[in-house]
């Protein structure tokens, strides 16, 4: 349960840096610039290509979905509406398991 927070958590962290990156490309990437000198290396070509930073913002909306329709998927097996879905399956199956066929009569 714990593993599936975690996966929920950086879902929506993806959702929202990928929002922000496809919204204000410059903005948001420019706040990475500040540190050391191979930091600012590493983060100027993302800076200088705001549809790159676009582009890259889309696909990490697209993961963050992908990821939470994982856990919301395992998430429904655990709910109440999904294990009362289960039960009422399983006693289906045991009535028509438990009642004689009509051949057997």
């Amino acid at each position: 349960m714990i593993a599936q927070r975690i996966y929920e958590c950086i879902a929506m962290m993806a959702i929202g840096d990928g929002f922000l990156c496809a919204v204000r490309p410059k903005r948001h990437t420019g706040l990475w610039l500040n540190g050391p000198a191979w930091w600012q290396t590493m983060w100027r070509p993302v800076v200088d290509r705001p549809m790159l930073t676009r582009a890259l913002g889309l696909v990490g909306i697209g993961f963050g979905y992908w990821l939470a329709s994982r856990e919301w998927r395992q998430a429904e097996r655990f709910s109440p509406k999904g294990i009362g879905r289960q039960i009422a399956s399983n006693a289906k199956a045991w009535q028509e398991s438990s009642m004689p066929s009509a051949s057997a009569l």
